[in-house]
């Protein structure tokens, strides 16, 4: 394989993980993505001026999880911070 060329659509997490991956082994994988970011729904959005957080599910188990272990696998610098509560919600000036 490492003298093939791997073609990839989109650069969300499975597609970015694979191009890391293949890449290790020494294929050289050509990503293709639509939109003008990487990380698929694994980021944030705006909309209407409000910032919501769209990837928390790809941090699932921190570092026993499955982005962990593909960074690990890859050699890249990822570490996970532990904050306390891990899910906030303020309404009105409140927390609930």
């Amino acid at each position: 394989m490492k003298d093939k060329k791997v073609i990839i659509i989109g650069a969300g997490i499975g597609g970015a993980g694979l191009a890391a991956l293949l890449a290790k082994d020494g294929v050289k994988p050509i990503v293709f993505e639509r939109n003008a970011f990487v990380g698929g729904k694994a980021g944030s959005t705006e909309h209407e001026g409000c910032l919501f957080d769209v990837g928390v599910h790809i941090s699932a188990r921190g570092e026993k999880g499955p982005l962990a272990q593909l960074a690990k696998k890859v050699g890249a610098d990822v570490f996970f911070i532990n904050k306390s509560p891990l899910l906030r919600l303020n309404y009105g000036g409140r927390d609930g």
